[in-house]
């Protein structure tokens, strides 16, 4: 690692009332949201799948033993839930696409949220973190507008894999009616 040289202009260690830091920490809540949405999205094409509740009528997506947390397995997971559950469907390719474009964008989201927000120089904070996993860089610098890109990337896979939810629920009440 190469030592980098501190910045006269750049703002140490930011916190939520250093000046000019609001548009950051509103592109970061927005990002959150965001990616909440999403995973309770993924949570409900689970349950929408497995179409089964618990003894305490919780769906299958919200029982904490099926949630699918690793980002990086939960494509071959969300396949074999499909598999095991509706055998071949026509969604399967797209679900399992979803859930893999998505994981970059999990990782930079990672990166703004478990790294140290330790310099701020209007337009870019750069996040450090402590340990990094193989192919990760310790310092990287984010704008409020990629910061926002990857909050609509995470609303694009919602909007994804909702239509394809529906897709799947309107296939079963279909069969449902016709049997």
């Amino acid at each position: 690692m190469t030592a980098r040289s501190l910045d006269l202009e750049a703002n140490y260690f930011p916190t939520p009332d250093t000046p000019g830091f609001e548009p950051f920490a509103r592109a970061f809540v927005h990002l959150m949201f965001a990616h909440a949405k999403f995973e309770r999205q993924i949570r409900e094409l689970q349950s929408a799948i497995a179409d089964t509740l618990d003894t305490d009528h919780i769906p299958f997506g919200e029982q904490p033993a099926n949630q699918l947390r690793d980002s990086r397995k939960r494509p071959k997971l969300m396949a074999k839930l499909i598999r095991d559950k509706l055998g071949e469907i026509p969604e399967e390719e797209k679900i399992i696409k979803c859930l893999c474009d998505a994981i970059p964008f999990g990782d930079k989201r990672n990166l703004l949220t478990h790294g140290t927000w330790w310099e701020f120089k209007f337009p870019t904070i750069t996040v450090a973190r402590g340990t990094v996993r193989l192919g990760e860089e310790q310092h990287v610098s984010f704008t409020v507008d990629q910061i926002e890109a990857i909050a609509e990337k995470f609303g694009d896979f919602e909007a994804e894999l909702w239509k394809l939810k529906r897709s799947i629920e309107d296939r079963r009440q279909s069969a449902t009616r016709h049997s």
